[in-house]
């Protein structure tokens, strides 16, 4: 695949070498994050400072396949997590999350990243027509059904500067979400748009994200809008060990 013709601009991309490197989680690797919250209607309405930290604690087997085990301590300032995600020669693949939402459940796996990464490729993540929220928004005691679609484009290798450091032939991904939430009382749809800017640095991992989400207060035509930034401060990556 690698040279990737792209009618819309008439020039051939070619292929990021090693792309497993930018996801590379030996187990015992620790990461931690600097992170900041605002909150927007039409003036900034809060700003919280958090830090992260994230570590691959172990592997093991869902649906069949290996998984890494990540555990958060405080991902976007939203408490702790558990999450899971498949490295291997096709791509990054999301197993979800615990604590995680029952929609979510609803479309796991996806591929986060699919191998070889080709420079201004765009691939759908997922993309969900009339399905089950799991959560009843109106209070008519039936769900609402949603459609969704999240894209991730991948971007030139650049260099970038965070706390821990300056790193060069880092890979930017950028990923866009949208999600229509249709409220069964009223017919009244619901657009919920995120976006989110990835940069990840050879054999190190994630060094830094920024994530607008744009919500719409039910009943008005106000947007919330919240930006979640989180940066690398320091890190440990451990040596893999024999059959990783």
């Amino acid at each position: 695949m690698a040279g990737v013709f792209f009618p819309a601009t008439g020039v051939s991309s070619m292929a990021i070498p090693d792309p497993e490197s930018y996801f590379y989680a030996p187990i015992g690797s620790v990461w931690h994050y600097y992170g900041t919250t605002q909150d927007r209607e039409i003036q900034l309405t809060s700003e919280n400072v958090f830090t992260n930290s994230a570590t691959a604690v172990k592997t093991m087997e869902k649906e069949g396949q290996q998984v890494i085990v990540f555990l958060e301590t405080n991902p976007g300032n939203m408490g702790e997590t558990e999450s899971y995600y498949h490295i291997g020669d096709g791509g990054v693949i999301y197993y979800g999350s615990h604590p995680n939402q029952k929609f979510e459940e609803s479309i796991l796996p996806y591929s986060v990243v699919q191998f070889p990464l080709i420079e201004k490729k765009t691939f759908r993540q997922f993309d969900v027509k009339q399905g089950n929220l799991f959560q009843d928004l109106d209070g008519d005691g039936i769900n609402e059904y949603v459609d969704a679609f999240a894209d991730v484009t991948i971007g030139s290798l650049e260099t970038v500067a965070v706390l821990a450091g300056t790193f060069h032939n880092v890979l930017r991904l950028d990923g866009k979400m949208e999600i229509n939430v249709t409220m069964s009382s009223s017919g009244e749809v619901v657009v919920t748009k995120d976006t989110l800017t990835s940069w990840f640095a050879p054999h190190v991992g994630l060094i830094k994200y920024i994530e607008t989400i744009n919500v719409p207060i039910m009943g008005d035509v106000t947007v919330r809008t919240t930006v979640v930034t989180e940066e690398l401060e320091e890190f440990r990556i451990m040596a893999p060990s024999l059959g990783n």
